[in-house]
């Protein structure tokens, strides 16, 4: 099974340049769904104002999710490949001029086990699609009391969250309006003994093709149709870069292309773009 990730030029640049090819660990709280970057309310009957019990929820949640560490995939759905989800393109790779790196699923998680056992806890799977005014059941935390929110008991909040029959609602539930991404993700909640800082994994056993957008540059004739202003001079450097990059690691890339809105593979120029 193949993982899907789309991004930029530019952050596609960001993994590709080092020799080991390193995926960032991203931050659960910069996720894209109110779900993650907002508070969690834990329904407590406090003996307090509200705003007071919003005031520790808030501080609450923000430390708990600070600790999490987060990195989204699409995965493939029954006959539709990851990489050929016009939508991911258009909202997450530069409306079709970014890239798409495919990584093989097994191959991935080994790599992120083999860099991050000894620093924390992974989890992973497919994120469930629920209707909120049915289904997100939060709050209902075995053991949570007023006093544990009011003296923000960060420890005991984390292992009720943390548990199995807590984890997919908290962690891996968006609203159901997200569905259609197919969402694939792994987590990773670091020791307390480890400080916050960024991990970059070393990827490059896991990646099995890179994938340009539709619209990244492809002729010299292409780019000279328009204006070839400081924006596109430094796309074509980064898109030449990137192609470099590929064949000096002996990474298979290609291009979508979509004839009547059906994908198929696209061959890119063996000569560098004129920048």
């Amino acid at each position: 099974m193949s993982l899907s990730h789309y991004t930029t030029l530019e952050a596609a640049q960001a993994i590709l340049e080092n020799k080991s090819l390193k995926l960032s660990m991203g931050a659960f709280l910069a996720a894209n769904d109110p779900r993650e970057t907002k508070y969690w309310h834990f329904n407590v009957n406090m003996n307090a104002t509200e705003n007071r019990q919003l005031f520790h929820e808030r501080r609450i949640s923000e430390q708990i999710k600070q600790g999490i560490g987060s990195l989204s995939f699409t995965r493939d759905i029954k006959n539709i490949l990851g990489y050929y989800r016009p939508r991911m393109w258009a909202q997450y790779a530069e409306n079709h001029r970014g890239i798409c790196i495919v990584f093989n699923k097994r191959a991935l998680l080994n790599c992120i086990h083999e860099y991050l056992d000894n620093q924390g806890i992974i989890y992973n799977g497919k994120v469930k699609y629920i209707n909120p005014s049915e289904s997100f059941r939060v709050g209902e935390l075995n053991d949570i009391t007023q006093d544990d929110i009011t003296n923000e008991n960060i420890s005991k909040f984390e292992s009720e969250i943390f548990q199995e029959s807590h984890r997919t609602i908290y962690l891996f539930s968006k609203h159901k309006d997200w569905r259609d991404e197919a969402e694939y993700r792994i987590i990773f909640r670091r020791c307390a003994a480890i400080e916050c800082r960024e991990f970059c994994i070393p990827c490059r056993n896991a990646i099995e093709k890179i994938v340009f957008g539709v619209d990244s540059p492809d002729t010299h004739e292409q780019i000279t149709r328009r204006r070839l202003d400081e924006d596109v001079s430094k796309r074509i450097s980064r898109y030449n870069h990137i192609i470099d990059i590929c064949r000096n690691q002996q990474l298979n890339f290609e291009r979508v292309r979509w004839t009547n809105g059906i994908p198929g593979q696209d061959m890119l120029p063996v000569t560098p773009i004129a920048e």
